[in-house]
This record gives C-alpha cells, structure tokens and sequence, in this order.
C-alpha cells in the first residue's frame, strides 16, 4: 500500500492554493503508478482516506470506485457532530500518482478544485 498526499493546488476562493486544504490517501497502484480497478477489487482491505480541513478535526473516509462514476473519495457523518452530513467527493482526473502531478476532486458543494500530489511514501 502506497500513502499519497495531496495539498489545494487552485480554485475558487484559493488563486494560490493552500497548504492547510489536504487529502492522505492508502492505495495500491499498479506499475505505472496509477489507480487501478482491478486492485480495488482484489483488495479485500478498505482503502483509507484522511481530509485535513483548518479548523476542524480530521474526517476518516475511504476511497471507493464504481464502475460507472468512477473513483471518489467517501467521508461518512460524524456523530458528534450534529447534522453533520456525509461527504461524497468524486475524483475527476486520474492522472498518475506521483509527486508534481494534479488531479481534480469536485467537493460537497459541487465546485471542482486542483490537488497537486506532493508526496507518494
């Protein structure tokens, strides 16, 4: 399993980026470094996914693929948090999974942002 790390590269509201928005993911990924479907299957482990938002604990999630949408990363409702709502946030490109790439996730609100990978461990 490969960690990858991702920061806010652009989008409405952040023209520079911001180091503060990020994702961590564990996956496996096939030689060419890229997400692969095939692995996702195999793998009877979940895939886990860390959202680090300011000013707000780290949400757990996962990382899910479907055949028909696509890979997305799911963070589910948080109990102690009242009228906290699930978060579904599709990955729009799947470009290859190494430091200095980008791909897009569209958030809860439907906007879509650029991440840069800047860590693959």
């Amino acid at each position: 399993m490969r960690t990858v790390s991702l920061v806010l590269a652009s989008g409405p509201g952040f023209p520079l980026g911001s180091a503060e928005h990020r994702y961590e993911v564990t996956l496996e990924l096939d030689p060419a470094s890229r997400l692969n479907a095939e692995l996702w299957y195999a793998d009877p482990q979940v895939w886990p996914a860390l959202r680090c938002w300011p000013h707000e604990p780290p949400r757990q999630g996962t990382v899910q693929y479907d055949q028909e949408s696509g890979w997305s990363l799911h963070f589910g409702s948080r109990p102690e948090v009242p009228q906290d709502p699930s978060l579904h946030c599709p990955i729009r490109t799947t470009p290859f999974m190494r430091p200095g790439e980008y791909l897009t996730i569209q958030e809860p609100d439907g906007v879509e942002y650029g991440y840069r990978i800047v860590q693959v461990a």
